[in-house]
């Protein structure tokens, strides 16, 4: 009898050591969700937070593009890059997001053209990516549908912001005499011959000759042969230019300048050209532009472009009003050190590929605050 109380200590003993062991892994489990919370959203507008996915597929997108561009350069992309990168990917998000909210409240939806547009974006990208990739950066296929239908969303707010900027032909008029004051010079086409060399002393030796007499389009035939295929232009038909504008052989503004200030029929110094070729000029003639078609062109694009001025003060007054948090773990941590689509083989998303969402589903549960 007297053993009893020390079994129903042990028990006790073992219920607290259990208990200790349930609050324990209760509180490691909730601490892992709460950490992988809250690396799920790149920041908040307006409280509701915007799914760090979106984020990286822009990043991804944009690092592409950048990457490309300093290749076809010649440069190398540096790390570093990705950083700068990083904050225009989320600006660039947060306008979306924005486009977004302000189409919902102007009842605004996707047509049957539009969405299908929006599908085969979302069915693109799954090409261009590897099933591996895309659910790396957290994609599901109803994830990645509906991102590009925001995307599309955000294109349908920009016809039907842009449709309320009207355009008169007075603005117009006005816009395109001051193009003409101040660029007046560059409209005129200076059509050029040119001998062009490697070595300046033969460019000396040929203007002496020229100097003396000999015909400047014989010599020209003679001994800038061996250097049309890499100097001068080709027409539509990659038949060899003889003549052309001045700009169509160089974009050096010393060589350009130097041929304007020649008469019609003047045959140049030797020029100098910024690609270190010698090159003797004849002056053939000066075009006027077609002025009719010039301000045709002209029109168009500052009308464009004035649109397009016109929903960026609409996107810059709406987004002066929004709140915006940033998640700072995220971007300082997760920007992405390698391109998502290096060295992997190209893939698609299962089978699995759901119908475009037609509400925007954002989450908008309250928000923790990261320690």
């Amino acid at each position: 009898m007297s053993k009893k109380p020390k079994a129903n200590n042990q028990n006790n003993t073992i219920k607290k050591i259990f208990t200790s062991f349930v609050i324990i892994l209760i509180v490691f489990s909730t601490a892992l969700i709460w950490n992988n919370r809250s690396l799920s959203y790149i920041g908040t507008l307006n409280g509701n937070r915007i799914p760090i996915e979106f984020y990286n597929l822009i990043f991804s997108q944009m690092a592409m593009e950048f990457e490309f561009s300093l290749m076809m350069q010649g440069l190398p992309f540096s790390p570093e890059f990705r950083y700068l990168i990083a904050e225009d990917a989320f600006n660039n998000l947060l306008e979306m997001m924005v486009a977004v909210e302000m189409a919902n409240e102007l009842g605004l939806y996707l047509g049957e053209v539009e969405l299908t547009m929006a599908q085969l974006a979302a069915n693109n990208t799954r090409d261009m990516h590897t099933s591996a990739n895309i659910r790396n950066m957290g994609f599901t296929n109803r994830s990645l549908n509906q991102f590009f239908y925001n995307n599309a969303l955000h294109g349908e707010l920009y016809e039907y912001i842009i449709a309320q900027r009207e355009v008169t032909e007075e603005e117009l008029a006005t816009a395109f005499a001051e193009f003409l004051e101040e660029n007046i010079q560059d409209l005129y086409a200076h059509i050029v011959y040119l001998i062009t060399f490697d070595d300046y002393e033969q460019a000396s030796s040929i203007l002496l000759r020229i100097a003396m007499g000999e015909d400047f389009m014989e010599l020209m035939r003679e001994y800038s042969t061996s250097y049309w295929p890499d100097f001068l232009p080709v027409d539509e038909y990659g038949e060899l230019i003889e003549h052309a504008d001045i700009r169509q052989f160089t974009t050096d503004p010393l060589a350009i300048e130097a041929v304007r200030a020649l008469e019609v029929s003047d045959i140049s110094d030797i020029i100098h050209f910024m690609d270190g070729t010698f090159a003797i000029v004849n002056l053939h003639s000066i075009e006027e532009p077609d002025y009719e078609e010039l301000e045709e062109q002209f029109n168009e694009f500052t009308e464009a472009n004035l649109r397009d001025e016109f929903f960026t003060e609409q996107m810059f007054l709406r987004m002066a009003q929004i709140e915006v948090t940033r998640n700072t773990r995220v971007l300082s941590e997760q920007v992405p050190s390698e391109p998502v689509w290096d060295d992997v083989e190209i893939g698609i998303l299962g089978d699995d590929t759901e119908d475009l969402e037609y509400e925007i589903d954002i989450n908008e549960e309250e928000i923790p605050e990261d320690d």
